[in-house]
C-alpha cells in the first residue's frame, strides 16, 4: 500500500548522501587533488559546474521526488486536493525526468567511451569516489525509468502528454545546447 511513497522516501535519501558527497568533493577539490587555491584546471572544472546539463537533471530529479512526497503528504493529511500537483509532477516526469536521464546517460557515456579526458573522467574520480560518477550519470536513468513505470502503474500516465513532453524536451535540449 505505501510501495511507492516508501520507493519517493529512499530515493530522497539517497540523493541527500549523492549531494553530500558531491559538495564534499567541490568543496575540497584544491586539497584532494594536492593542487593550489588559484590552479586553473580545478577553478575551470569548478566554475563550469553549474553549467552541465548533468547538475541540472539531478536537481529536476530531486525537485520531482520532494514534490511527489509532498503529493503523498497532502494525499494522506488529506488537507487539499493534489489534483494540480499531480499534473505538475506528471508533466515534470515526462518533459524532464525521463527524457532528461536518458539524454544525461547516452551524452555522459558516449563522451566517455571516446575521452574520459573531455569529461575530466580521472579529474573526478580523485575527487569523488566511482560510485559517485555512477549515481549521477547512470542511476539517474534507472532511476527514472523504474518511477515511470510505477507512475504509469498509478496514473494514465500515456495519455498525459508523453510523446508532447519528450518534444517539448528535445526542444529544450536544442536551446541547451546553442546557448552553452
Amino acid at each position: 500500500m505505501y510501495a511507492e511513497e516508501a520507493f519517493h522516501a529512499a530515493i530522497l535519501l539517497y540523493y541527500a548522501v549523492v549531494n553530500h558527497y558531491v559538495f564534499y568533493g567541490i568543496n575540497n577539490a584544491h586539497r584532494l587533488l594536492g593542487r593550489p587555491l588559484d590552479d586553473a584546471l580545478v577553478n575551470r572544472m569548478l566554475s563550469g559546474s553549474p553549467t552541465y546539463y548533468t547538475g541540472w537533471n539531478l536537481a529536476i530529479q530531486e525537485l520531482y521526488f520532494i514534490l511527489r512526497m509532498v503529493e503523498h503528504l497532502l494525499k494522506f493529511l488529506s488537507i487539499a486536493s493534489s489534483e494540480r500537483l499531480r499534473r505538475w509532477t506528471r508533466m515534470i516526469l515526462s518533459v524532464f525526468v525521463a527524457p532528461g536521464s536518458c539524454a544525461v546517460v547516452f551524452m555522459f557515456w558516449s563522451v566517455y567511451a571516446v575521452s574520459p579526458g573531455l569529461v575530466y573522467g580521472d579529474f573526478l574520480d580523485d575527487i569523488n569516489p566511482v560510485w559517485v560518477n555512477h549515481a549521477i550519470h547512470t542511476n539517474v536513468a534507472l532511476i527514472a525509468l523504474l518511477e515511470l513505470y510505477l507512475r504509469a502503474q498509478s496514473d494514465d500516465i500515456w495519455n498525459g502528454g508523453f510523446v508532447r513532453g519528450a518534444l517539448t524536451f528535445a526542444a529544450f535540449l536544442i536551446f541547451y545546447t546553442i546557448t552553452s
